[in-house]
């Protein structure tokens, strides 16, 4: 589940949730529904796909991701990184 954010200088408050699978070489691949509202707390609703990748640096490893939001005013993209150690 993804909860976020600012676009563009406007807080566009917003819920994604993804289902997807992971190959064994660590490629993901996700689909799922969106929920926002803006300032003007005018509900939106769209579809999210996603995909990407865990790149791995010893005992660390790095998940890359990327989702697109086909949204009514438009495609929203997200980039997503994070880390996982051990």
């Amino acid at each position: 589940m993804l909860v976020g954010g600012v676009e563009q200088d406007e807080l566009i408050m917003g819920v994604s949730w993804i289902a997807g699978f992971r190959t064994e070489g660590g490629l993901t691949f996700g689909v799922g529904p969106n929920v926002g509202v803006n300032k003007e707390e005018n509900h939106t609703s769209s579809m999210v796909v996603a995909a990407g990748t865990t790149m791995p640096f010893g005992d660390l490893y790095v998940p890359l991701n990327i989702a697109v939001a086909f949204a009514e005013g438009g495609p929203r993209v997200t980039t997503l990184i994070s880390w996982i150690s051990g």
